[in-house]
């Protein structure tokens, strides 16, 4: 896990989220591993100390002035409505497109799952990610029904990342117009072909 990574999303986004994951044990409760993000995605805190916000603003090297610009909020546990468990039931396993989009200055990864339905995420938030051909997406959906993609290395979770929902009419239009468009480049080149071959 690249830490700069996040730390870039982070700043870029002027929003930086720290959550507790919490362990109950027999006598006490005690804070096993923190999780940050931007609000769109989260991600394991492994190897590093319990953080505060003067610790994280002192290890991001944010003086006075930028913390102005910089929201920053701490939960001393994990949301209940979304699953931060290395397996669910409700995993859908995701598969990607083999193509690259961009949508309002949003560089989007296009997954499908089993039943072919369209799923995006912004591509930034796998930039955290070292070996990307070893990642595995999963969709998932919140207490509330918003989708979101666990992202595993093997069978264990290592990030969360909120859909990114472009699926509007225009959308729709637009993929539609452009496929439509390719669709008569093709029937223009297959003809040409056998033009050529007449000849």
């Amino acid at each position: 896990m690249k830490f700069k990574a996040i730390e870039r999303l982070v700043k870029a986004e002027g929003y930086i989220a720290l959550l507790d994951e919490r362990v109950e044990g027999e006598e006490s409760v005690t804070v096993a591993r923190q999780w940050m993000g931007d609000g769109r995605a989260f991600y394991p805190l492994d190897g590093l100390p319990m953080l505060t916000e003067e610790g994280v603003l002192v290890m991001f090297d944010i003086d006075a002035k930028k913390r102005e610009k910089i929201v920053f909020h701490h939960e001393a546990q994990l949301p209940e409505s979304v699953c931060f468990a290395d397996l669910s039931d409700e995993d859908v396993l995701l598969e990607p497109y083999d193509i690259k989009i961009t949508v309002n200055g949003a560089e989007l990864l296009l997954l499908k799952d089993e039943a072919d339905k369209l799923i995006c995420i912004q591509r930034k938030y796998l930039t955290p990610f070292e070996k990307l051909k070893e990642l595995e997406l999963y969709r998932r959906r919140d207490a509330n029904g918003v989708e979101y993609v666990a992202v595993k290395i093997g069978c264990i979770l290592r990030g969360i990342v909120y859909v990114y929902a472009p699926a509007d009419d225009k959308f729709v239009e637009t993929v539609g117009a452009i496929y439509n468009a390719a669709a008569l480049a093709l029937a223009d080149e297959k003809a040409r072909r056998t033009e050529q071959m007449r000849i």
